[in-house]
Order: structure tokens, then sequence, then C-alpha cells
């Protein structure tokens, strides 16, 4: 069965009767929980009020219930309140929240699904803490065979194990454990010397954490949006575009960029469909590998000989409209609603299967 025969298998067996408990963090509408001293803020992790109600409308024109819930607390006390009531035994949580900081923030409210049995959107507690990780995840899929680029961590007390980049090398440095951009600036492309201390140094102490620091690969940014049911399933793999050209060069989404959304989107097959099928099956080999659930997205940068490199990957990646997710679905004709109702009941099927 092709992909979009599997999506569509899937909307057909939608069981409306689903309530979903939806949890997310909204601009104006979540108190912020993040007290470092850095001017990139969490609110790029937070949704705008268009954006969520792009989401929440989505949701309900499949026919769901929908309780809202704009911070992990208020889910939280929901939860423990109806444990004992069978409101519980019909509702699957679309879980979108990650407010604080730390490395396991956006797994809290997995791990609570985990305990109380409720079927959930996206991995369980332990892949998404994983997937916040960068350099371990990138440490794993290299030693299972995976083109991971060629990474190292800076820990503050210097190199870790004391492997470095080779001198002159052009590199990329993120904070290990951040997400849509947070910590990416133009001047996280550097040429290693000596005179990059500075840079990680400063880094590290904004950020109160670990650097992960990249191979720089020039050319094309490539996300590869997963379905994964018994199996992971890909769709086709979408190009970044910067003033309507998909070769980037040594452009990079900053943490500006991120916020202001000034990027888009385009099929990669129309670029190079040999390479495409092969971030296909790379995609699928990771998400297998480390064990993804549910739905996800595999990030690659791609140089202009084909040679293609995993940077990235999101246990729960953007849904929305302005993502590679809504536009590879509209690519198969699906209405954006779809993308809810694929994710929603294959959750409910999942977790139905691991209950009973």
């Amino acid at each position: 069965m092709d992909t979009r025969e599997y999506i569509k298998t899937t909307i057909t067996e939608l069981s409306t009767d689903i309530q979903v408990l939806f949890v997310a963090n909204v601009v104006d509408k979540t108190v912020i929980k993040d007290f470092r001293n850095t001017p990139d803020s969490i609110i790029t992790e937070y949704f705008t009020e268009d954006e969520y109600n792009q989401m929440l409308l989505a949701i309900r024109q499949n026919g769901y219930h929908v309780n809202v819930f704009f911070d992990e607390d208020e889910f939280i006390k929901f939860i423990i309140k109806h444990e004992s009531s069978a409101i519980l035994s019909k509702c699957v949580v679309f879980n979108l929240a990650r407010n604080g900081s730390g490395l396991c923030k956006k797994s809290l409210i997995p791990s609570l699904c985990d305990v109380y049995k409720l079927p959930s959107t996206g991995s369980n507690a332990y892949m998404t803490c994983l997937g916040r990780h960068k350099f371990h995840y990138n440490a794993i899929l290299k030693l299972n065979g995976i083109n991971a680029v060629n990474s190292w961590s800076y820990t503050g007390r210097g190199w870790l194990n004391g492997m470095e980049p080779p001198k002159n090398s052009k590199l990329i440095a993120k904070p290990t454990y951040e997400s849509a951009s947070r910590g990416v600036r133009e001047s996280s492309v550097f040429e290693y010397n000596t005179d990059s201390m500075a840079l990680l140094d400063s880094l590290c102490n904004e950020f109160e954490q670990d650097i992960i620091v990249q191979e720089f690969i020039s050319g094309y940014e490539v996300q590869v949006p997963l379905i994964i049911g018994t199996e992971p399933i890909a769709l086709q793999p979408v190009a970044i575009t910067m003033n309507h050209s998909a070769n980037l060069g040594n452009k990079i989404i900053t943490y500006d960029l991120a916020f202001s959304e000034e990027y888009n989107f385009t099929t990669y097959a129309t670029i190079n469909k040999d390479i495409s099928d092969k971030l296909v099956a790379e995609a699928i080999r990771t998400a297998k590998c480390l064990g993804m659930e549910n739905y996800g997205r595999v990030d690659f940068r791609v140089d202009t000989n084909g040679g293609y490199y995993i940077t990235d990957i999101s246990t729960h990646p953007y849904l929305i409209n302005h993502s590679a997710f809504a536009f590879a679905f509209h690519e198969m004709d699906f209405e954006y609603k779809d993308i809810f109702a694929c994710i929603i009941q294959l959750a409910y099927q999942k977790k139905r299967e691991l209950i009973f």
C-alpha cells in the first residue's frame, strides 16, 4: 500500500466518538516558564492564536469533541480529577505542549499519558526526551550506520572526551536540547579556530547547557514527514526555499527567521528524484532505529553533489498550515483536517492494541 492509500484507509476508519484533549502553549494565553537570561525566548515554541485556531478548527472539522488546555498544569489537574471516571476511556491526548526549560520538558505530558494509559499523539516519553538531545540521538544513528552529520559536544569545560572538530572546518553550533531554532543565529555558522571558544562558551552560559557542534553542509535543507503505525511511512521530502530558491547555500533557518516564517516549501523530488528516494529510505531507517511513534520528522542537509546528512529529528513536528507536514499532505490532495484525523486515529488504534 502506498503512502496516500495508507493515509486514506486510516482516515476512513475514523472513530468520531473520540474526545480529544488538546494541550498546547499559546502566545498570550500560556504563562512562560523559562527564566534563563537569553533574548531567544521559548516563545518561538509557542503557537500564535491564529496558528492554534487553525489546528483547533481542523480537529473539530473531523467531528471530534475537543477539550482545550493552554498549560500542562491545567491538563494534569483535569486528569487527576477524572482519573476514576469513564470520561478518559474515549480520550486521545493531542499534545503540543513544551513549556519551561530543561531536557525533559517536552516529555512531561507523554509520561503522564503512559502512567494513566491514555492514548497520545507523538512518541512516548523516552523517545520524546531522546529527540531533544541532538548529540545523543546523532551518536545512536551514527553507530547504526545511518548517515547523520559529523557532530561534537562542547560542554563548557571543553570538548567531550577531548574530541574536537578539525581545525579550519566549517561548523554550526546549536544548543543541544532546544528546538524552533532557539540559539541559532547567523554567527552560529563559523570556521573553527582558537577564537571559536568565545562563541561556544557564550552559548553554553546563555542557555545553561552543552552545545552540539556539527559539520556545516552547504546546499539544500530537506524535511521528511513521517506517519507511523505498525511501520513508519514517509511522505514526500519537502525542501525549504528562500527567495524562491531551494538551494540555500550557506543560509540557515535562524531564530529570527523561524519566528517570522519568511521561508517556503517545494517538493524535493522535482529537484532530484534519486536523492529524494534515498532520503525517504533513510528517514524510515531513522524512525525504526530510534523507535519514533505516531508521527515525526527527519531533517537533512543535502549538498550540491547529492551527499545527504541527517541534522535533526522531531518527535512532535509543527502541523500548522505553514509546515512541511501541511505542504506534503496538500501535495497528496488531502485536506488540512486530514493530518489531524490520521494522527489521532493512529494514536487511538495503537493504544487500544497495547491495552487490550
